[in-house]
């Protein structure tokens, strides 16, 4: 499955904030009333928006755009994980 962060559902990003939240060792509890955002609401978001929603938003938020600068849009490929994440990756081109 092709997908960049703007067609994620809500299900996708609940995924990958788990993700981050495991990968960065974000202190505390995962809330996901506060972040229960689609793909589109999440790559609107601003750096405020995101801080406004957890306390660990600027962490949250300089993350997400690292994803997005790491991996071009047209490159996204997404798997996922009996865990309930999902890992993009820049997709491998077969010749």
């Amino acid at each position: 499955m092709f997908c960049s962060p703007s067609t994620w559902t809500k299900a996708h990003v609940q995924s990958w904030l788990r993700w981050a939240w495991k990968h960065y060792n974000i202190p505390g509890e995962y809330n996901l009333g506060n972040l229960d955002l689609t793909g589109l609401e999440l790559c609107f978001s601003t750096k405020e928006d995101f801080k406004n929603r957890s306390e660990h938003g600027g962490l949250l938020y300089e993350a997400f755009i690292q994803l997005q600068l790491d991996i071009p849009q047209s490159e996204w490929e997404c798997k996922y994980y009996s865990a309930g994440y999902i890992h993009c990756y820049k997709m491998v081109m077969n010749k």
